[in-house]
């Protein structure tokens, strides 16, 4: 079972969209997952900052474009996902550029700062990546088996400089019993060769006992990149 739960539409580049998603992500935050109002607040400004500035910004307010939403939402954190069909946003040069107290826009990536965890723009600048850390547990955490067989690894960058560390954590795992293995690559910006190896070997010693390896959250670089390793063919891989 999915450690995560799921929100995700697809909407006309339009301000009325954006008010009705996040009045329909309100009710799936506070009603479906029971998140306190502090985290549902924090998560909604993000949501609703990340949509508005995707129709104002990236469609130009045109309607006939579309915004693609998700948000997936765990135990101990969320992570939000907007894209647009605009031509992107030159997000380097912005986050450069010293806030401006006096002035009446441009506080998005304000925002951002303050509210998530961490944030992350695509190369072309046309989608956000926005992750917010829940300051502890509190929500209850989706029904496994009690046999302790499922687990969820949030490994950060997967390169030479961590795989050892990461592969000690896999290996603890896997000796207590994991056989169903979920890796989150979240907020992830680079996996190099020895990470690709790394997945290659796990995904072979859970093969060897009977289980299965799911990676989750790739971006869409990662998913480049894992497709010309035709690691889609090894396991599981979602973006």
């Amino acid at each position: 079972m999915s450690p995560f739960v799921q929100l995700q539409r697809e909407i006309p580049a339009t301000f009325a969209e954006v008010d009705a998603l996040c009045l329909q992500l309100r009710g799936f935050l506070v009603d479906g997952m029971a998140v306190t109002e502090r985290e549902s607040f924090a998560v909604e400004l993000l949501a609703r900052e990340a949509l508005s500035n995707a129709v104002r910004h990236g469609c130009l307010g045109d309607g006939s474009k579309r915004v693609r939403f998700q948000c997936r939402l765990g135990s101990r954190r969320a992570v939000l996902r907007v894209e647009d069909e605009g031509p992107g946003f030159p997000w380097r040069a912005a986050l450069e550029r010293p806030p401006d107290d006096e002035a009446s826009h441009g506080r998005g990536l304000a925002l951002y700062r303050i509210y998530a965890s961490r944030f992350f723009f695509n190369a072309r600048g046309n989608r956000i990546l926005l992750i917010r850390h829940f300051p502890e547990s509190i929500m209850p955490e989706n029904p496994t088996p009690t046999d302790g067989t499922h687990a969820l690894l949030h490994p950060g960058d997967l390169t030479s400089a961590t795989v050892e560390h990461v592969r000690g954590q896999l290996k603890t795992l896997l000796g207590g019993g994991t056989r169903q293995l979920t890796i989150d690559l979240a907020g992830v910006q680079m996996v190099d060769s020895m990470g690709i190896g790394l997945l290659i070997q796990t995904n072979n010693s859970l093969a060897k006992l009977g289980g299965s390896l799911t990676v989750i959250h790739a971006s869409s670089e990662l998913m480049d990149l894992f497709r010309s390793m035709r690691l889609d063919k090894r396991f599981t891989i979602q973006d």
